[in-house]
C-alpha cells in the first residue's frame, strides 16, 4: 500500500524533500498512482536508487516530471523507459533530455523519440544521436528534424540516415543541415531520398558534396529532379564532374539555368552528348568562348542544323579546326546571317568546297553579311563555290 494512501493532496505536498529522500525503495515502488501527486520539487529529491525503484513511471505527470534532473533521468532502467508516454516525454526540457545515456536512447521506441517536443529536441547530444538505431530514426517527426542543429546532424549514423523517410523526413532538412552532412552520410542517401531533397535545401550542398554524388549507372546524380537542378547555384553546376554529366538525362541537362551554364567546367562540357546538346536548345547560346572549344566535334556534328541559329558570332570564332571540319553544310546554313561575321579569316579558309558541303551551303543572306576582312580570306576555289 502506498505511504500516501488516505492522505489529501495538500498533505502529500507537505512532505519535505528530506522526508521524500528518506523513503525506502519498497515504499517508492508501492506509490503507484500516488507518484503523480508528488511535486516537481519532491521528485528532485529522489536518489538514483529510488528512481530505479519506481514501478510505474507512466504515473509521472507533465507537471512533476520537469523536476527530475538530467542525472536522475540517467538512472532510469530500460523497462522504465519503455513505460514513458507522450505526456512525460513531451514535457521534458532539453537539459533533461541530454541526461539520458546513449544506451538508454537505444531503448526508446521510434514512436517515443517522436514524442519529444520539437523545441527541446536540441537537447539530444551528438553521442545520443549517434546511438539512434535505424528503426528508431523513422520516429522523428519532420518538425523535429527541422530543429536539429548543425552540430547534431553529423552525429547521425549512415544507417539511420538511410532509413529516413523520403516522403516526410528528408524534405524537412534545411539547406544548413545538408551542408554539414559528412561524405559517408551523403553517400548513404538513396535515390528516392536524393529526389526528395527540397529545392530550398538543395542549395545547401557544397561544391564538394555535389561532386561526390555517385555517377554510376542509376547513381545518385540520376535521381536529381529537373526542378532541383534549376534551383542550383552557378557554383554547384560548375561542380558537376564529367562522369556525372554523362549520366544526366536530357530533361536534367535542359533544366540548367542559362545564367548558370557558363560555370560548367570544360571537362563537363566535353562530356555532353549530342542528345543532351539538342535538349539544351536556347541554352547553347550561353556557352562561353572558353567552353565552346571543349565541345566534342563528333557530338556537335550530330545536332540539328536549326540549333546553330542559337550560336552568336563570338561563339563561332571559338570553334576549333577539328569542330569546323566535322560540321555539315546544312548546319553552317543554319547560322544566323548576322552571326556569320564571327568566323575568322583562318576559319573561313578551312571550309570545304565539296558539292553540298560547307561553303556551297552558305545562304545568300550569310554571304551578304560577310565583312571586308572575311571575303579576301577566301581562296579563288572557295569563291567559285559560293
Amino acid at each position: 500500500m502506498s505511504v500516501f494512501a488516505g492522505l489529501t493532496d495538500k498533505q502529500v505536498e507537505a512532505f519535505t524533500t528530506a522526508q521524500i529522500a528518506a523513503l525506502s525503495a519498497a515504499q517508492i515502488a508501492a506509490l503507484g498512482s500516488d507518484l503523480g501527486r508528488l511535486t516537481s520539487v519532491q521528485l528532485a529529491a529522489l536518489s538514483p536508487t529510488q528512481i530505479r525503484a519506481i514501478s510505474d513511471p507512466s504515473q509521472l505527470t507533465s507537471k512533476n516530471i520537469v523536476g527530475l534532473a538530467a542525472s536522475q533521468l540517467g538512472a532510469f532502467t530500460s523497462d522504465q523507459l519503455t513505460k514513458l508516454g507522450s505526456d512525460q516525454l513531451g514535457a521534458l526540457k532539453s537539459a533533461q533530455i541530454s541526461g539520458f545515456t546513449a544506451a538508454q536512447i537505444t531503448k526508446f521506441s521510434a514512436e517515443q523519440l517522436g514524442q519529444f517536443k520539437d523545441s527541446e529536441i536540441v537537447g539530444l547530444t551528438p553521442a545520443q544521436l549517434a546511438a539512434v538505431l535505424p528503426e528508431q530514426a523513422t520516429g522523428f517527426t519532420s518538425s523535429q528534424i527541422a530543429k536539429l542543429t548543425t552540430v547534431q546532424i553529423p552525429a547521425l549514423s549512415t544507417a539511420a540516415i538511410k532509413n529516413l523517410s523520403a516522403t516526410g523526413q528528408i524534405p524537412a532538412f534545411t539547406s544548413g543541415q545538408f551542408a554539414v552532412l559528412k561524405p559517408a552520410q551523403l553517400a548513404a542517401l538513396t535515390n528516392e531520398q536524393v529526389a526528395a531533397i527540397s529545392t530550398g535545401a538543395i542549395v545547401g550542398l557544397s561544391n564538394k558534396q555535389i561532386a561526390s554524388l555517385t555517377a554510376t549507372e542509376g547513381g545518385q546524380v540520376t535521381a536529381l529532379t529537373p526542378t532541383q537542378i534549376t534551383k542550383m547555384a552557378s557554383a554547384q553546376i560548375g561542380a558537376f564532374t564529367a562522369a556525372q554529366i554523362q549520366k544526366l538525362s536530357t530533361d536534367q541537362v535542359a533544366a540548367i539555368e542559362g545564367a548558370d551554364l557558363p560555370a560548367m567546367n570544360t571537362a563537363a562540357v566535353a562530356a555532353l552528348s549530342a542528345d543532351q546538346l539538342t535538349a539544351m536548345k536556347a541554352l547553347l547560346s550561353k556557352f562561353t568562348t572558353s567552353q565552346i572549344p571543349a565541345l566534342k566535334a563528333a557530338e556537335l556534328a550530330k545536332i540539328d542544323s536549326s540549333l546553330f541559329a542559337e550560336l552568336a558570332s563570338g561563339q563561332l570564332s571559338a570553334l576549333t579546326p577539328a569542330q569546323l571540319a566535322q560540321l555539315k553544310g546544312d548546319q553552317l546554313a543554319g547560322i544566323k546571317a548576322e552571326a556569320i561575321t564571327g568566323l575568322t579569316p583562318s576559319q573561313l579558309k578551312l571550309l570545304n568546297t565539296a558539292d553540298g558541303g560547307q561553303l556551297p551551303s552558305l545562304t545568300t543572306a550569310q554571304i551578304a553579311k560577310m565583312t571586308s576582312t572575311q571575303i579576301p580570306a577566301l581562296t579563288p576555289a572557295q569563291i567559285a563555290k559560293l
